[in-house]
């Protein structure tokens, strides 16, 4: 179900007149930089290869939640067509050694990843956008799904599917997460919604990719790809596409945001969170996942101790979901 804050974010959006594109939900109707049927999560873009060899994994640790606990968001992700065994989710944490707070991960068993890649993954982001991410759920591909899929809703990072082994599905998932999650305004607001942004994209001749035409919003996630690989991998974008100035102004504008927010996007060294959103809500495992535990005697565990470390600032929680823009291109793209 759609946020009643974003349906009203975008209401409000709708009744002004900015440029040609009066509403961040509308398809964007620029030409694409790479060709049609060729997303940047594409391994033939060479972003991938880059971004992996120039993020590097932080160190850290993780151990399992104990029995009969489980994040409030973990035990019913109502987008799936199928239904999700949660006992066959464990719950992690995941103890990055650039903050003192740990990540809560929902791991279901039969989501075809390993659990060392997810950690491997999730560990190359840097931590000041880590920091915006609450939980993140691996589930999963749905029945008759040819691919895998993700989303983010309230902060949370949902990822379905045995082959989405990308950091840049995670670098799209972080970038809604900082956009929606108001990382990078000076007011609480979205870039994707922002004068400022409408008016960089204005300037620009295409878009990077057809899944950035889905609409405004998924155009800043893919552009926090695009600017990640130029701000972190030796000469930049611009190196690796000869097309760079037809979207320039658009991963500029994002440039110059996170750099404001305090250069969210690259990994400098002695790095530490300062602040994260508050973890999700801790329930006991729903009755009859209880009950079938209690009938094979498994021991109910301690409840796990959520509150944020002493000394983190408090990010405010937003509540917004993008999975009705996935389900959209997703339609559009059905081989």
């Amino acid at each position: 179900m759609r946020s009643s804050y974003l349906g009203l974010a975008i209401a409000l959006f709708s009744t002004l007149s900015l440029c040609d594109n009066p509403s961040p939900e509308a398809k964007l109707t620029k030409p694409t930089l790479y060709p049609a049927g060729t997303d940047i999560f594409e391994p033939t873009t060479g972003l991938k290869d880059g971004l992996m060899a120039n993020l590097h994994p932080m160190s850290g640790s993780k151990d399992r939640w104990g029995p009969g606990w489980i994040p409030k968001a973990c035990a019913a992700p109502n987008s799936h067509k199928d239904p999700i065994r949660l006992e066959d989710t464990e719950v992690w944490n995941f103890h990055y050694d650039d903050c003192p707070q740990p990540w809560t991960v929902c791991y279901n068993k039969k989501s075809g990843y390993h659990i060392e890649t997810v950690f491997d993954l999730f560990g190359r982001i840097p931590v000041k956008s880590r920091a915006y991410v609450r939980t993140l759920m691996i589930l999963p591909r749905e029945t008759g799904q040819a691919t895998g899929y993700a989303y983010t809703s309230n902060q949370d990072i949902v990822i379905y599917g045995n082959d989405i082994d990308n950091l840049m599905i995670y670098l799209h998932e972080v970038g809604h997460a900082l956009d929606l999650g108001g990382a990078y305004s000076d007011h609480g607001s979205w870039l994707s919604t922002s004068d400022d942004w409408l008016k960089n994209y204005n300037l620009d001749a295409k878009v990077v990719d057809g899944y950035a035409q889905t609409n405004q919003f998924e155009n800043v996630a893919q552009n926090h790809i695009v600017d990640s690989y130029d701000v972190n991998v030796p000469g930049g974008f611009g190196m690796l596409n000869g097309g760079w100035q037809q979207i320039y102004h658009q991963y500029a504008t994002l440039d110059r945001k996170q750099k404001k927010a305090g250069n969210r996007l690259v990994p400098g060294p002695g790095d530490v969170c300062g602040k994260r959103v508050p973890n999700d809500e801790t329930i006991p495992f729903p009755s009859k996942w209880t009950s079938r535990m209690m009938r094979r005697r498994a021991v109910v565990g301690e409840k796990p101790n959520v509150d944020l470390a002493s000394g983190l600032e408090r990010i405010p929680p937003v509540e917004f979901d993008t999975r009705q823009f996935c389900a959209r291109y997703q339609a559009a793209h059905k081989h």
